[in-house]
């Protein structure tokens, strides 16, 4: 009996020696989890937040990337088919150069 309670005893002293190391595993892990969730929140919520200057349904056309020889007019002359596009979408069109 003496030496199966020698062996209980070193048993619990393998336990005790390895609960700190479980304790310092599940914290990491723990603390990893909150901080992956952290980043989630704060990216998601800069993503919500529109950019300032920001306007709804309007569209920005790069007047030197297109051309006006597909024969689509409004009313004030020539279009490209970009902007043609983005007007029957809804948008509000501003071609510009540069």
């Amino acid at each position: 009996m003496v030496k199966k309670r020698s062996a209980e005893r070193s048993h619990s002293d393998q336990r005790r020696h390895l609960r700190p190391r479980l304790r310092a595993t599940v914290s990491l892990v723990a603390a990893a989890a909150l901080a992956v969730i952290g980043v989630a929140a704060v990216a998601q919520s800069a993503a919500a937040a529109p950019p300032s200057g920001y306007v709804p349904m309007s569209a920005l056309i790069n007047g030197d990337s297109i051309t006006l020889d597909d024969g689509i007019t409004d009313g004030t002359g020539p279009i490209s088919l970009e902007q043609y596009a983005a007007q029957r979408a809804g948008y509000t069109v501003t071609v510009v150069t540069g």
